[in-house]
């Protein structure tokens, strides 16, 4: 039984790593330019910006990146968006599309792309109030608000969920958000920086993106290979 036990864990600890490889993304924002073969680069305006500067993807006016990979062909069951990001003054909006085509929508004046928008809002200011909102890229009413704040110059961490008929929203460690949803337009990801007000710059820093199995689901997942496995070293010995 004892060596049943360690054939199983060896196992875990093979499969692990080269399942992450394999359907995992990562991106640091190392050096000094995008990965081209990871992103997409959007500029919907004349003034919109996206640069890399050793440590962060910077967006502003609304530039945008959109993963090349379709993740819903990658990763099956729940996936997790992770990463953190900083607002750089009170007009700032940071916003993560998920279940994305990575189009422009035609005729949009918010440089939107197809999917579902999760948008982190500071503020307050006359045109819009601040928090976290969830909406959809066919401009039906957001299907979630939430009034936290954030503020100017400081790092937040988020965690996005994507079960398929589902999503859910953790900052800084703690659970936000929870929406039932089955909208699409797509398989990928995208990020961009933009402005709550006309006339003002919003700029967006974003230390780091990772995309994986959701963690739990990725156990389950392992624990059920492990014990299948198990199960074919005893009936060779039976």
């Amino acid at each position: 039984m004892r060596n049943l036990i360690l054939s199983a864990l060896a196992l875990i600890s093979f499969i692990a790593p080269l399942s992450a490889e394999v359907v995992g993304f990562q991106d640091s924002f190392d050096g000094s330019s995008l990965d081209g073969s990871k992103w997409t680069t959007l500029s919907p305006y004349s003034d919109s910006v996206v640069s890399v500067q050793d440590g962060f993807l910077r967006t502003i006016s609304r530039g945008t990146v959109v993963t090349q990979s379709e993740f819903s062909d990658q990763i099956s069951g729940p996936i997790m968006i992770s990463g953190s990001f900083r607002l750089a003054n009170s007009f700032s909006v940071f916003e993560v599309w998920l279940r994305s085509d990575g189009i422009l929508i035609p005729g949009n004046s918010n440089g939107w792309v197809g999917g579902i928008g999760v948008g982190f809002w500071s503020g307050p200011n006359y045109w819009s109030s601040p928090g976290l909102k969830i909406g959809y890229s066919d401009l039906t009413p957001n299907i979630f608000t939430d009034s936290i704040t954030f503020n100017p110059d400081q790092v937040y961490s988020f965690k996005i969920t994507d079960g398929g008929s589902w999503i859910s929203v953790d900052v800084d460690g703690v659970l936000r958000a929870t929406s039932l949803t089955q909208f699409s337009t797509g398989g990928k990801v995208a990020l961009n920086g933009r402005q709550n007000l006309d006339g003002q710059v919003g700029q967006v820093d974003v230390f780091g993106l990772q995309i994986i199995p959701e963690p739990s689901s990725f156990s389950l997942l392992l624990i059920g290979v492990a014990g299948l496995a198990s199960r074919r070293l005893l009936k060779r010995r039976s």
